[in-house]
């Protein structure tokens, strides 16, 4: 749509405070560029507190001019009075998800990309936490230092040239600013940040940190918000731990200063560990991992690049999926056997078929019976209904005919059904049974169980991208093709089967310090009291509720509450807090 001077093509994302649209902006002589414009969210338009931020992040981000940082391009009012925000365009998908692609394709961490981009994230915020003096002769006054505030995985882009760009000041202050309430993105956040206290420049070393830790492991440095225990270090190469270990400091003191000081030590690793590792290292690995995943521009949503009726294959479950919203390029690449009549209607008109059946053959058993037909109220007697009319239909008398149907012109025959209820339908098998799974179809999650899903259309190139995640299992991702829907001698039914692999359980350990004992319960059960020491659990997430009773504090008292995630062959130790 047209909004104003630019043209909005593709909506990339929703944020905290606007809308994101891939744009574009043309001018004479065939000029036309590619920008990204974010729109105030209508429901906050009206809040002076979000329009103020909403027009800080243009504000503050118009004066920071640096390679590394999205550059702002207006700050404007449209004639129906909406604000919004024009700024730089990165060809290239976010950190977050980056680490998303890289953790299903089951690559190792790369440590010389982390530091080349922890080297570029901090040259962005070395930037930004240096004030800059007003140059002599100018009238517009020195640039503050300026703290992100919310430096996180998903404010961080790469560009596919190799460029590593910051993005979002939507919270950004002056470093001496003092703020009356808790934002930033959740497990990332520093620790004095998440308290409401007065965050300086080193608040973004700690969330930088966090973002160093995750390239480095492939894990979250703290996935739990609140607990600030020092992250498991093993993964970690030597060389680095000791600053990163003072980066996720929970004590602000003992960090680096400022981006600049962070940025020293970083460089130094880089040069010494990775010393020819640049951009266009950076470009080839993200062509190398974008080669079958089209990410965004800003990294926000899919592409819509490729053929709209194969994107639509794609990204929409099949079991969601209703006839009457076929495309016809999507019914040619069927079978015309295959579109005589949808499921529903070929059910009800079967069912028709064998009422019809079953009433022919009763009046034909009835002709035939002698004793009726010579009886002088033969009338009468035939208009009784059967001496069992609860009797139910047996297995022969309703099961439809087993012979392959065949299409309108009798040459193309449809291949043999097994699943006699829904033929395009094919069952997800998990092994073992016992395993509580959650399947995502395309990124779409799946209801289940049992789990079902539709076979893509005969000589189609579809691919289903099933992901399966169950309590102490590895998470599985398993691709299936057409072929992979028909039945064999080993599986008659033609179900798709995923195997899980039991990851090494974890153990858990709880202290209450502050009263004498209190009672630990794991997922709704009790495990015992505290201290709980080295209990073992299975990995996976779970709820972790301290409980101290009546007889120890007066009245019952619940100490914490929390969800949990239990690493495999990891401890996990817990203190809850006395109220």
């Amino acid at each position: 749509m047209q909004f104003g001077k630019y043209r909005l093509s593709k909506h990339l994302a929703r944020g905290g405070m606007g809308d994101v649209y891939l744009a574009s902006l043309s001018g004479e002589f065939g000029f036309h560029k590619q920008l990204v414009v974010k729109l105030i969210r209508p429901e906050l338009a009206t809040d002076p507190r979000f329009v103020t931020l909403f027009a800080a992040e243009a504000k503050t981000a118009v004066t920071l001019e640096h390679p590394n940082i999205v550059p702002i391009y207006e700050l404007g009012r449209s004639e129906t009075n909406v604000l919004y925000i024009a700024m730089g365009r990165v060809d290239g998908p976010s950190v977050a998800t980056y680490l998303r692609l890289v953790a299903e394709q089951q690559r190792p961490p790369d440590v010389a990309a982390a530091l080349y981009l922890i080297r570029e994230i901090l040259e962005g915020l070395a930037y930004a936490h240096r004030p800059a003096v007003g140059r002599s002769g100018d009238s517009t006054p020195g640039r503050k230092a300026v703290v992100h505030r919310d430096v996180s995985t998903g404010n961080v882009l790469l560009d596919r040239s190799g460029r590593v760009l910051l993005v979002d000041f939507g919270i950004a202050l002056p470093a001496e600013t003092k703020v009356d309430g808790r934002m930033g993105s959740s497990g990332y956040i520093a620790p004095e940040q998440a308290r409401a206290a007065e965050a300086d420049p080193r608040a973004d070393i700690f969330s930088v940190g966090c973002i160093f830790y995750e390239l480095l492991t492939h894990a979250r440095a703290f996935p739990n918000e609140g607990m600030w225990a020092p992250p498991e270090m093993a993964a970690v190469p030597d060389f680095v731990r000791p600053l990163l270990c003072r980066m996720l400091h929970v004590d602000p003191g003992a960090r680096p200063a400022d981006g600049g000081a962070a940025l020293r030590e970083v460089g130094s690793l880089l040069a010494r560990h990775a010393p020819t590792f640049g951009s266009q290292d950076l470009a080839d690995r993200l062509q190398d991992i974008l080669a079958t995943t089209d990410a965004c521009s800003n990294g926000s949503a899919p592409p819509t690049t490729r053929d709209p009726t194969a994107v639509t294959k794609v990204t929409t479950p099949f079991a969601t999926r209703r006839p009457s919203t076929k495309t016809a390029t999507e019914f040619d690449s069927m079978s015309s056997a295959a579109m005589v009549f949808p499921t529903k209607v070929g059910h009800r008109l079967r069912s028709i078929a064998l009422a019809a059946l079953a009433a022919l053959g009763i009046a034909v058993v009835l002709s035939f019976q002698p004793s009726t037909l010579s009886s002088p109220d033969a009338r009468s007697r035939t208009s009784q209904p059967p001496a069992n009319p609860r009797r139910k239909p047996t297995s022969r008398e309703t099961d439809p005919p087993r012979s392959p149907p065949r299409s309108p012109s009798g040459t193309s025959p449809v291949p043999a059904v097994r699943d006699r209820h829904d033929p395009a339908r094919r069952r997800i098998d998990i092994s073992p049974r016992r395993a509580r799974p959650k399947i995502w179809l395309n990124d779409h999650a799946l209801p289940g169980p049992p789990f079902n899903v539709d076979r893509p259309a005969l000589d189609s190139d579809v691919t289903l991208r099933i992901r399966v995640e169950a309590p102490g299992y590895a998470h599985e991702i398993a691709t299936f093709s057409h072929a992979d829907f028909e039945a064999t001698e080993a599986n008659p039914k033609g179900k798709l089967r995923i195997s899980l692999r039991r990851l090494a359980a974890g153990s858990i350990t709880v202290t209450a310090p502050g009263v004498a004992w209190a009672e630990v319960w794991i997922d709704g059960k009790k495990a015992g009291q505290t201290p709980l020491l080295h209990r073992k659990t299975e990995a996976g997430p779970h709820q972790l509720r301290v409980r101290c009773p009546a007889s120890v504090c007066q009245q019952q008292q619940i100490l914490l509450k929390k969800n949990l995630e239990v690493r495999p062959g990891k401890e996990l130790k817990v203190v809850a807090q006395d109220p």
